[in-house]
């Protein structure tokens, strides 16, 4: 698969989705506005990661991760919202912290980068899980089921990378190289 693509495929996605999240909720529904934002956050962060190499490198390592790390924390929190239950938000946002600094120390450690995201990312992923697998038998409907598996799918991969990475040296500089940790 051709890397540059997907990765344009998956900014359009989320800005669409996004911006017709915002446009319907109109501010009527904020844990759907905090959907819209994540997504927004998202196509941002994928828009400066597939800008590597021509933009400088903060942004498109630094801020790009940063952003990515935000759309999980916004989707924790506006599940702990439609839950209508408080949100630990420094259990929330210390994985956003841990992204942006830890990327600014290792800017030019990619391996050390990789295996931090892999982490981090599957710590947030479980922070999603987590309310939702609590709360739902009181959850109405099966789009659930289907959100809580794309999130072990996408855990799954993380772990998969992290273990990978663990076995292997790296010598790629940027996330459209294709490699097996992308593949996974």
């Amino acid at each position: 698969m051709h890397v540059p693509t997907l990765m344009l495929l998956n900014i359009t996605m989320s800005a669409v989705v996004g911006i017709a999240l915002m446009m319907t909720t109109l501010r009527r529904h904020r844990e759907l506005s905090l959907l819209a934002a994540g997504l927004g956050a998202h196509a941002l962060g994928y828009s400066l990661l597939s800008l590597r190499g021509q933009i400088s490198d903060i942004l498109s390592i630094v801020v790009a991760n940063t952003l990515l790390s935000i759309t999980p924390a916004l989707l924790t929190f506006a599940i702990y919202q439609f839950q209508r239950r408080p949100a630990p938000r420094l259990l929330i946002w210390a994985p956003v912290v841990a992204i942006a600094v830890s990327f600014s120390w290792y800017l030019d450690d990619f391996q050390a980068r990789v295996l931090l995201s892999g982490v981090l990312f599957s710590l947030q992923l479980v922070m999603i899980l987590v309310p939702m697998m609590a709360r739902q038998r009181e959850t109405v409907g099966r789009g659930q089921y289907v959100a809580m598996f794309g999130f072990l799918m996408a855990l799954a991969a993380m772990v998969v990378r992290v273990h990978f990475l663990l076995g292997v040296t790296v010598h790629h500089r940027s996330i459209c190289s294709i490699s097996p940790l992308r593949t996974a």
